[in-house]
């Protein structure tokens, strides 16, 4: 799925040797104030580079500065230094982050729902189906 968008994009993906195969990871670009932007490696996108200027906001566990940030020249455990930011790795997961709506109010739909995503209709057919399990209802 991920070549076919691609192309669609016009980011077709090059075919890669042995030597050149890397492992293809998802990292975020952490701004002094807390904001982020998505880091994809390998991309030829550069939307998903460093300083891409794609920056956005998201809620940080245990509060707004509650975030990687450099001291001493160095950002914390499993981050990089990249200029004035820190380039951190992440562990994205895919999960239906509320089972059931009954007895929710649109309140509480909002508070569970921290970080937006890409409307599902964005993507090709067949990407994203509606859960219909009883995990889901």
């Amino acid at each position: 799925k991920w070549q076919a968008s691609a192309k669609e994009d016009g980011y077709a993906p090059k075919a890669a040797t042995n030597e050149e195969r890397v492992t293809c990871r998802t990292r975020v670009q952490v701004f002094s104030q807390g904001w982020v932007s998505l880091v994809h490696t390998p991309t030829s996108d550069p939307s998903l580079t460093p300083d891409s200027g794609n920056v956005f906001r998201v809620v940080w566990e245990g509060g707004k500065s509650n975030h990687p940030k450099i001291a001493n020249d160095m950002c914390p455990q499993s981050c990089d230094v990249h200029g004035i930011t820190c380039l951190c790795d992440t562990d994205p997961t895919t999960a239906a982050v509320i089972g059931s709506v009954h007895n929710l109010s649109a309140a509480d739909v909002i508070d569970a729902l921290h970080i937006g995503s890409a409307p599902p209709e964005a993507f090709g057919t067949g990407v994203y189906t509606q859960c219909t399990s009883a995990a889901c209802t």
